[in-house]
């Protein structure tokens, strides 16, 4: 059985960057994060960012439940 420690601020790995067109080096930051409908904003949440263009690629699963819903 495998387990997977929560993200933290700093945690490093690599994900699709839509910006960059390509796999990319991602760190882990808290940051306001616009939700993609323009209903609002998740407030200080942990996100992927792509190292190269400063993109939010991402957010962790356990941040998700921050995420205002309508």
């Amino acid at each position: 059985m495998s387990t997977t420690s929560p993200s933290q601020p700093g945690d490093r790995s690599r994900a699709i960057c839509e910006s960059c067109n390509g796999i990319q080096e991602t760190v882990i930051e808290r940051r306001d994060v616009p939700l993609d409908d323009g209903s609002g904003t998740a407030q200080n949440a942990l996100a992927a960012i792509c190292t190269d263009c400063g993109d939010i690629i991402a957010m962790p699963a356990q941040d998700l439940n921050i995420v205002p819903t309508s």
